[in-house]
């Protein structure tokens, strides 16, 4: 236990998950526990489940595809996504704090009978504006997964804002991502896929370049998870399932330190 100043008060606090700061377990991330937001301004989700750390999501119909369903489009994002404000021993994580973040992000391998049965891509990182149906106001970073088809292997990657980098090889299992941001900069990241024994199999990066968040200063940091098609034209046939598994550990570091 640590005792921490929390809102001019102090408390005995457990420490974070894992202790050490060598070989830091990760939070699991559950979106049915009740501290999570769900923001699907048309409806797409009918059900999602929680299970031996796997999230199970089943879709409403969704007859005619679009781009506004697409995470990596256009500005407009409609996609069904969850979040809650990123928040580390009991401080509320903001903009201009530096943010380094680690998502681990797993689907059904390939061949699996539980790939989903439609092209899709997810976002898994930190956002500003995670409510917003502007990509831009979003201002969201961090891990992507998905995948073509039921017949290919998965995708894991890294994005910014509305553009990302991802890759699928075959004998990719899950994918981590890190990402960097802070000064009311969104930074960059670099993603690595593994497979079944853990090697390394795959890896790239994406940089953001350099410009600010357009929001207040400061603006509070939220963690958020989204899912949508992986193409414009991409339909989805009610009953659909998309199934997924999640963990980060992030922290900040004192800048100018």
């Amino acid at each position: 236990m640590a005792l921490v100043l929390d809102g001019g008060k102090w408390v005995l606090q457990a420490p974070s998950p894992g202790g050490s700061e060598y070989d830091k377990t990760p939070t699991i991330i559950d979106l049915t526990d009740g501290s999570w937001t769900l923001y699907d301004p048309d409806g797409l989700v009918n059900t999602i489940t929680f299970s031996a750390d796997w999230h199970t999501l089943t879709w409403n119909a969704l007859s005619v595809g679009s781009g506004d369903y697409n995470w990596f489009y256009g500005t407009t994002i409609r996609a069904p996504r969850w979040y809650k404000n990123l928040e580390i021993n009991g401080t509320q994580v903001t903009s201009v704090d530096l943010l380094v973040s680690s998502y681990r992000m797993e689907v059904p391998p390939l061949f699996s009978p539980d790939a989903c049965p439609f092209r899709w891509l997810g976002v898994f990182g930190a956002a500003l504006g995670a409510g917003s149906t502007d990509t831009g106001l979003m201002c969201a970073t961090g891990g992507v997964m998905g995948r073509f088809s039921p017949t290919t292997a998965p995708l894991y990657g890294v994005f910014t804002r509305n553009t990302q980098s991802s890759s699928g090889p075959n004998n990719g299992i899950y994918g981590v991502c890190t990402t960097i941001r802070g000064g009311d900069g969104l930074g960059g990241g670099e993603f690595m896929i593994f497979d079944n024994t853990d090697t390394n199999v795959q890896a790239a990066a994406r940089s953001a370049g350099v410009y600010t968040t357009g929001l207040p200063v400061p603006t509070d940091v939220q963690l958020v998870v989204g899912l949508g098609t992986g193409a414009n034209a991409v339909t989805i046939t009610a009953g659909d399932q998309t199934k997924f598994k999640l963990s980060h550990v992030s922290t900040t570091i004192a800048a100018g330190a």
